[in-house]
């Protein structure tokens, strides 16, 4: 288990990923789902927080997994990450 003040955010926009940035904090995490994986070139890595991009997503938008900040996750990952966090928050 993380820290109980960590927070899994679930991001599913661009625009989502904006505004959770102003909310995240130490030992948080990230996760671009959907079209916010589009918006992955634009993460600029921030300490103590982990990204990852849903694999399925960024097949599904032709989109390869090399990044050099953003971990690839696939479905059973997520799970595990939802399990890991008691809090979450998502952003469309």
């Amino acid at each position: 288990m993380t820290e109980a003040s960590a927070t899994l955010h679930l991001v599913f926009s661009a625009p989502g990923l904006q505004d959770c940035r102003a909310q995240l904090g130490a030992g948080d995490a990230i996760v671009l789902l959907e079209d916010a994986v589009c918006a992955r070139s634009a993460w600029e890595p921030i300490a103590d927080v982990r990204c990852c991009a849903l694999q399925p997503d960024l097949n599904l938008r032709g989109l390869s997994d090399g990044h050099d900040t953003i971990r690839t996750i696939d479905h059973a990952q997520l799970v595990t990450l939802c399990i890991e966090f008691a809090r979450n928050a998502s952003w469309r």
